[in-house]
């Protein structure tokens, strides 16, 4: 009885791991250009963590990208790109900041809470962005 116990959760384990690793696959995103592609992962550092992971393609005419909270004293997060082209040691420079127009270069976003920003700002650019 108990080596058939081991012997089920070893099973168990086994399928979990493979669905987890075929889901990760699935929602990774691969644009035209490399070049310009910027990780998820270490981005959401910033907005709380959120367990995304999704490569984005930013094109070079957008320097910057804000994420704009849906409260009146909530500040937004910008983005800066340039840190992310020119390889810096800090690559996403967070700036809070409450900017509510669009302005040439300069992507606006606007999301209910800073914990979809991720998503919000993968979806977008995808399509906006995506060479047909």
């Amino acid at each position: 009885m108990f080596f058939k116990l081991c012997f089920l959760s070893f099973l168990v384990s086994s399928v979990v791991e493979s669905k987890s690793s075929a889901s990760s696959s699935e929602t990774s995103i691969k644009p035209d250009n490399p070049a310009y592609n910027i990780t998820v992962e270490l981005a959401t550092k910033y907005f709380n963590k959120v367990s995304d992971f999704a490569n984005v393609y930013v094109p070079q005419k957008i320097n910057r990208i804000t994420f704009l909270k849906n409260s009146k004293n909530g500040n937004d997060y910008t983005i800066d790109i340039t840190y992310i082209r020119t390889k810096c040691l800090k690559p996403y420079n967070i700036i809070k900041k409450c900017r509510h127009s669009k302005r040439r270069h300069h992507e606006v976003i606007r999301c209910d809470n800073l914990r979809e920003a991720a998503k919000c700002w993968v979806v977008p650019f995808e399509r906006k962005y995506r060479k047909h």
